[in-house]
């Protein structure tokens, strides 16, 4: 795990949500751009993440956005292309690089 965290250098603020209606209130209140958004497809909630994600994106196209589900092993068919999956369980290094490469995408336009 070490070895891993060597590799990657990230500079970032996070903010946990409890729900998908928090997030999108926590979203809604930051004076700051949200530059990647991470969350489970399967919240348990009448609201999917990807309900949430897409809420979040019309508010800040310039969002990336890292989903992950437990229950499926390939991305629902309406995952816009430069959104990142993974299924979960999945090695902390394909976190790692998801991330990475959501982070240097956002230099340029979709």
């Amino acid at each position: 795990m070490t070895r891993v965290a060597h590799r990657y250098s990230v500079n970032a603020m996070v903010i946990e949500s409890t729900s998908p209606h928090n997030a999108l209130f926590l979203a809604r209140q930051l004076e700051r751009r949200i530059d990647l958004l991470i969350s489970n497809i399967d919240l348990g909630d009448a609201k999917t993440g990807m309900d949430l994600a897409r809420e979040i994106v019309e508010s800040n196209p310039s969002i990336r956005v890292l989903s992950m589900s437990g229950g499926r092993k390939v991305p629902p068919c309406d995952v816009p292309p430069a959104w990142a999956f993974l299924s979960i369980p999945f090695p902390t290094e394909a976190f790692l690089n998801s991330v990475s490469q959501l982070s240097r995408s956002l230099d340029r336009p979709e």
